[in-house]
This record gives C-alpha cells, sequence and structure tokens, in this order.
C-alpha cells in the first residue's frame, strides 16, 4: 500500500467523524474541538502507518520490513534477497516512514492525549509503538530511542542498546494496560479494534509474551516468569476472534489493495511464492495448498519459461517446478528471470487476496489449464496478521518444551496449527466465492473431479500427521524442530516473525533445491553460520539504513550482516 494513502485515508476519517477536510488540515486552529480531533485522526494515520511499514509498498518502489525477511526464510523469492544481497539503502523508506510518520504520530497522541486524559487513545498508542520499537530491534538491533522523535530539538538522536529497548518496551506495555483500563472516551476510528480495551489488552499481553520467550537464550528465568505471570493472569488472546490484523482494501484510488495483490496480479510480476514452501506442502499435502498459491497453467513449463540455474536447466532437477503446475524459482538462483510472469504460481487468496486454486472447466467439461490472472481476477483485499492467536499460541507451545513454563507443549502445537488453518480457511472463504470451506469435498487439482474426502478430512489428517511427528521426536531439539518447521508455514505472510523463529532456533532445516540430479538435501545444523547459498553468507540482522548513517553523525558504523541481534544466541 503507498504510503499517501495514510494521509488521503485520514482525510476521508475527517469526513466520517464530522470535521471538515479544512478542520482537519488546519487542526490546531479548529474551532469545535482541536485537541480531540487532533487525536482522534493521528490515532488513525499511525494505524495505517503501520499497515505500510509492515505490509505495504512505498511511493520509491521499494518494499515493507516484511518484504526481505519473508525471502530471506523461503516464503518469497526475489532474485536478489535470494542472494542476500541487500544494501543499507533499501531501507531508507521503512526508517523513514516509520520513524518520521507512524511513530511521530504516536508520540503526538501520547502527548496530547495525556493533556486531554484520552487515556484509552494513549494506551492503544503506546502498544503500537512497543510493537514498532520491538520489530525494529529484533531487524536492526540497537535503534534510536531515547532521543529520537524530538523534532528539531535533536536531529542526531543516539542509538540505544537493544536489550534496554526491550526493557522499556515491557514497562511501556504495562502503563498501556493501566491507561486502557482507565475511565476514558472511546476512539472513534480505531481501525484495529473500534475503540475496544479489552481487545488491545488482550494483544499488549500477546505481544509480551512473544518478546519473553524470544529473550529466552540470552535470560530463561526472566523469560519463564514474565510467561507464568502473564499465563496467571490469564488475560491473553483467546480464539482467532481476537487476532490483531491489517485489512486491506478493494480500492484503487486510493490504492489500498494488498501488496502481494498489487505487485503480481496488476503489475506483473515482482516475487515468486518460495520453491522451498510449495515443493514441502505439495508433499506433504498440506490442506493450505490451494489457499496459499494459485498456479496460472496446469501445463508443464517449457522452452524460454523452464526456470533456469547456474547448475542446470532441467525442469526436473528441483529448479523451481515440481509438476502438478506448480513452478517457481529456487532460493540462490541467480540466472536471469525467463518471460513467465503469465505461467508461474503465483500468490492466492491467504493472505495476498487473489484467486483459490480451484480447476475451473469449460463449456465442453475439460479443465482450463492457461488461468492466467490479472487485475479483475479478485478484490485485493488481503491481510496483514500483526499479532495473532495462533502465533501466540505458537509461542507458548516452544517456551513450555523449552524453559519449562507448566503447559503442555503438544496441547499448545496442536492449537496453534488448527487455529491458523482454521483461520487461512474462514479468512478465504469470505474472500472468494470459490474457496472451499471445511465442509465441501476435495477436488482433483488437475481434472476437479471430486476426490471423496472433504477439507475439514484433509485437515484432521494433516494435523494429525503433525502430531505424530511431535510424538515421534526424541527429546525437546527433536521437537522443537517439528513445531518451528509447522509455523514457519504458518507465517506465510508475516516474514519478520518467521525471520526471529529461524535465528533463534536454527528451524527449519531448508532443503538444498540447487543439485543436478535433483536430490534434496538437508543444509547441515549450522547453515545460518555457513549461508543457505555459495554466494553470500545468511544476513542475521538487516543492515542500517544508508538514510540515516549518511545524515546522523551520532549513528554507529554500519553493522555487518553476520552480526546477530542481542536475543539471537543460538
Amino acid at each position: 500500500m503507498k504510503k499517501h494513502i495514510i494521509r488521503n485515508t485520514a482525510l476521508c476519517v475527517c469526513l466520517l467523524t464530522g470535521f471538515s477536510c479544512g478542520d482537519y488540515l488546519d487542526i490546531n486552529q479548529d474551532p469545535n474541538n482541536a485537541k480531540s480531533a487532533s487525536v482522534e485522526q493521528l490515532l488513525t494515520a499511525s494505524q495505517l502507518a503501520i499497515g505500510s511499514v509492515f505490509g505495504g509498498q512505498h511511493t520509491d518502489g521499494s518494499g515493507s520490513i516484511n518484504e526481505d525477511p519473508s525471502i530471506f526464510v523461503q516464503h518469497y523469492y526475489n532474485l536478489s534477497q535470494s542472494r542476500f544481497d541487500i544494501a543499507g539503502s533499501d531501507y531508507d523508506a521503512n526508517w523513514r516512514d516509520i520513524y518520521r510518520e507512524g511513530l511521530r504520530d504516536i508520540e503526538e497522541i501520547v502527548k496530547d492525549g495525556t493533556e486531554d486524559e484520552l487515556w484509552a487513545h494513549v494506551g492503544i498508542a503506546q502498544i503500537e509503538k512497543a510493537f514498532v520499537l520491538t520489530t525494529l530491534v529484533d531487524l536492526w538491533g540497537d535503534i534510536p530511542y531515547i532521543e529520537a522523535l524530538q523534532g528539531q530539538d535533536n536531529l542526531a538522536p543516539a542509538f540505544d542498546p537493544g536489550a534496554e529497548v526491550y526493557d522499556a518496551m515491557f514497562a511501556l506495555l504495562d502503563e498501556a494496560i493501566a491507561n486502557l483500563s482507565k475511565e476514558a472516551p472511546v476512539p472513534v476510528n480505531d481501525v484495529f479494534f473500534g475503540g475496544e480495551a479489552r481487545q488491545w489488552i488482550k494483544a499488549a499481553n500477546a505481544i509480551k509474551l512473544n518478546m519473553y520467550n524470544k529473550i529466552r537464550l540470552v535470560d530463561p528465568g526472566r523469560s519463564a516468569a514474565g510467561i507464568m505471570q502473564l499465563l496467571a493472569e490469564g488475560n491473553l488472546l483467546a480464539t482467532n476472534a481476537d487476532d490483531w490484523d491489517f485489512r486491506y482494501g478493494s480500492n484503487n484510488s486510493p490504492e489500498n489493495r494488498h501488496p502481494l495483490f498489487i505487485e503480481n496480479y496488476i503489475a506483473c510480476c515482482l516475487q515468486f511464492p518460495s520453491a522451498y514452501l510449495i515443493y514441502t506442502m505439495n508433499n506433504e499435502n498440506d490442506p493450505r495448498l490451494p489457499y496459499y498459491f494459485y498456479r496460472q497453467s496446469l501445463q508443464d513449463p517449457a522452452g524460454t519459461s523452464i526456470p533456469c540455474d547456474a547448475i542446470d536447466c532441467s525442469p526436473y532437477d528441483n529448479n523451481g517446478y515440481y509438476g502438478r503446475g506448480y513452478f517457481s524459482r529456487v532460493q540462490g538462483d541467480d540466472s536471469g528471470i525467463p518471460n513467465d510472469g503469465t505461467i508461474r504460481t503465483t500468490f492466492g487468496v491467504y493472505p495476498a487476496g487473489g484467486l483459490y486454486d480451484i480447476v475451473r472447466k469449460n463449456s465442453q467439461g475439460d479443465p482450463i489449464v492457461t488461468r492466467s490472472v490479472s487485475v479483475s481476477s479478485n478484490s485485493g483485499a488481503g491481510v496483514q496478521p500483526l499479532m495473532t492467536y495462533f502465533m501466540q499460541e505458537f509461542a507458548r507451545a516452544e517456551a513450555a518444551l523449552t524453559i519449562e513454563t507448566g503447559e503442555d507443549a503438544r496441547v499448545l502445537f496442536q492449537r496453534a496449527v488448527t487455529a491458523q488453518i482454521d483461520k487461512v480457511v474462514n479468512f478465504s472463504t469470505a474472500t472468494d466465492p470459490n474457496a472451499l470451506g471445511k465442509s465441501s469435498e476435495l477436488l482433483d487439482d488437475l481434472t476437479g473431479v471430486p476426490i471423496g474426502i472433504t477439507v475439514q478430512q484433509r485437515i484432521d489428517t494433516y494435523v494429525q500427521s503433525k502430531l505424530d511427528a511431535f510424538d515421534a521426536a526424541s527429546g525437546v531439539e527433536e521437537k522443537l524442530a517439528v513445531l518451528i518447521t509447522e509455523k514457519h508455514k504458518a507465517l506465510f505472510g508475516v516474514g519478520w516473525e518467521a525471520y526471529n523463529d529461524y535465528r533463534r532456533t536454527g528451524y527449519p532445516l531448508f532443503y538444498n533445491m540447487q543439485t543436478k540430479t535433483g536430490a534434496l538435501v538437508m543444509y547441515p545444523d549450522n547453515a545460518r553460520e555457513a549461508a543457505l547459498v555459495p554466494n553470500g553468507e545468511f544476513p542475521r540482522r538487516l543492515l542500517y539504513p544508508s538514510l540515516e548513517l549518511n545524515s546522523n553523525p551520532n549513528a554507529p558504523a554500519q553493522s555487518t550482516k553476520a552480526t546477530p541481534v542481542f536475543w539471537d544466541k543460538n
């Protein structure tokens, strides 16, 4: 979603709340209720800024902070980032937009909201701030915090250690929960939870639990104690209905459709879905496959459309083509992209708001094998999960397994897997009328002929297979591998969290899919230190934006991408 949407949408909000657009543009002199209007509009602007930075596209063409982590952990493929070829300038827009707009708006909300005792607005803004800043620490390490957001009073803020920022955010979340527990006017234009303080408090606790889980390798005692306290309090996300999601729309003026839809249905084509993920899910009869991915052709690719890497060009040597129309590219493939935009496998209905992959038939009853997508294929009204019930339950399962929080890791694992699949199916059936619901009979993915089992039966079989694998795993480490490998699939569309998991745990063990024979070879356990591909080291963090380093004399020297963040001790 392009950045100008934030201000345009805020202008629309002023109309919905009874204020003129002139009032919005001159909010400090609004004769009706200047302070209150300003806080209300800034809240909406801050939330749209979060959606843009975490899931959108910027006016300079760069992607969100979700994009590169998604590529690093093989959710997506992109020519440069899949080879770990990154530069500080890649992140200029993200850094600029979140500090100069999103976080700046949040600071104004806290300042003005505190003066006017708009405690719900203040608490929501504080939760947003904690979520944003801890994610920046997860991705970059040390960041500006204490001296940041002071405007002209300090244009060169110092960088604070990531661990100290985490400590401050734990305290800020507690303050936010206290503020949300006070009597106060309800926000009118909260695009996430409609001003429901109870929902925001649950989200805040889920963020805290996730943070405690991420620090378990550097401070296991604090991690376990913090999680156990949250469990004792019991005020956590309870179902998928509690999820903190950013929902995209279907408009094109201003543009507010999901960026994966924009980049692959409207303007072809900036990414491939991951060959690793497609291959793995296809082999395992994963019920989410037709919801995640859409095949634009049911035929084998041929000629110049065949994916070709530096080792071999055969379509059956695991260089991106795996049969049944699933056609993508291999991590680290540095060959040029062929003219395959109308036949490659692309993104489906979840989370991109594209198409569910179902076989359609012509008037003669034969399957339609050429099914290229276009701007009119669907609405693009996708979803960007931020903090969800299934993410929380996966974190609880990991903590129960590794630091003995007293819960049953297997029960939590089952709950997490089931909840995420439910989310995928329910979102998809609401977004694409062709998406099969749980009671529907499955169809063969090449002929469209019913195969005698329902979607729910496939889900049940799949979930049981994961529980069987968990039960068969010997010891904590093997069980952790099963858990995180499954979580990696569930986090499709939430690349920054999958990236955090991979650095913290080393899972999943990605396949080497660039072998001439097509044999799948596991990377060694120290894959992250070695690299996933032969022409670059795996990034243990993002590089500092060039814009910040060049304009801030108090910024540190550029970090190397091999330097871990403070909690990454694996």
